[in-house]
């Protein structure tokens, strides 16, 4: 307990120094930056609301924008945006709201100097999506005012060029790695959940932990693009949609839910590589958008994903025995996807 008292007083002594170092000193440095790093995973292993992660992440995409992308591109500075990059985007995600990240400007100048690691090439492609996100908002909620034929057809459209986009920067990148970059594992789940089927099959395992992250952040932007095009056509029922998305294997609309709720056990049987020992807190902590993307897919249809729902809802309880306190409100309650 009095461990508890110390840390939540060291913690509320580091948010005021960096609000000090905000409002008066007006500094724009990367110890602040770092600061903001560090008190953003320190709210990962607390018990709160998503409200001051996301207070900490807007105060850090705005300290890059006021550096600029080619003040971004070299030294400490890139090395502080490359680590903040995925957090802001997913974050973009999860508010459906644009990011200036989508900017040709954040995409290429940012890696003049060094070469975008497959995570980050992976975000050049996602970072888009969120704006069509909040298109799609926008129409959804004038809807029943104006007619957005012309509109509504595009940006379906939109979203399916943003599928074909992954797709087609999966295969490249499976094209120069020249080798499986993931595969089923012999080892058996150190959690088996009783009666669930996505227990009995082999984890995937992966190269290395930058794989992980790069397969189950791309399962989960394909599930959310997916789900989009799956509420244009239930919310414009007359409109005249194509009735398959042309992906190397063309899918028919009507299985797309089938085609997400595969996608969603694919990351499921991620889990267990990532939340090995030797990951530390950084594998674990990397689980939850595609974690909490994966769970909103089978709460669409709960009879059928119940079985998904126990197994993601073991996984948050083990991250909360690591430490990751935030997980049953950032990977439950948070909703990226809308119905």
């Amino acid at each position: 307990m009095r461990d508890n008292v110390e840390s939540f007083q060291s913690y509320e002594l580091a948010l005021r120094s960096l609000r000090k170092s905000v409002a008066v000193d007006r500094r724009y440095d990367t110890e602040l930056l770092a600061s903001i790093m560090c008190l953003s995973l320190v709210e990962l292993m607390m018990p709160s609301t998503s409200l001051a992660l996301e207070a900490h992440l807007k105060g850090a995409g705005q300290l890059f924008q006021a550096y600029g992308p080619e003040a971004c591109s070299i030294g400490m500075l890139h090395t502080l945006f490359v680590g903040f990059r995925p957090l802001l985007i997913f974050e973009a995600f999860q508010l459906r709201q644009p990011t200036f990240l989508a900017s040709p400007a954040w995409t290429d100048v940012p890696f003049s100097n060094a070469s975008a690691s497959p995570m980050q090439s992976l975000l050049n492609k996602a970072a888009i999506i969120p704006s069509l996100m909040s298109h799609s908002d926008t129409l959804l909620a004038k809807a029943h005012e104006v007619s957005f034929g012309t509109e509504v057809k595009d940006l379906f459209n939109r979203f399916v060029d943003a599928l074909i986009d992954l797709e087609n920067w999966e295969m490249d990148y499976c094209h120069e790695s020249d080798r499986w970059c993931y595969w089923p594992s012999h080892i058996p789940a150190a959690y088996p959940v009783t009666g669930d089927s996505i227990s009995y099959c082999k984890p995937l395992w992966y190269t290395n932990v930058t794989m992980a992250n790069v397969y189950t952040n791309l399962w989960a932007c394909r599930i959310i693009c997916f789900s989009e095009v799956e509420r244009l056509t239930q919310h414009f029922p007359s409109f005249r949609f194509p009735h398959h998305i042309p992906l190397s294997k063309t899918l028919n609309l009507k299985h797309i839910y089938t085609n997400k709720t595969a996608l969603a056990k694919q990351i499921c049987l991620s889990m267990e590589y990532l939340l090995r020992e030797e990951m530390g807190l950084f594998g674990p902590a990397s689980t939850y958008f595609p974690l909490q993307v994966a769970y909103e897919t089978f709460l669409e249809d709960e009879s059928k994903g119940k079985e998904g729902i126990a197994f993601v809802e073991g996984v948050v309880l083990r991250l909360v025995q690591k430490g990751l306190r935030s997980a049953p409100v950032l990977v439950l309650t948070r909703r990226t996807m809308r119905v």
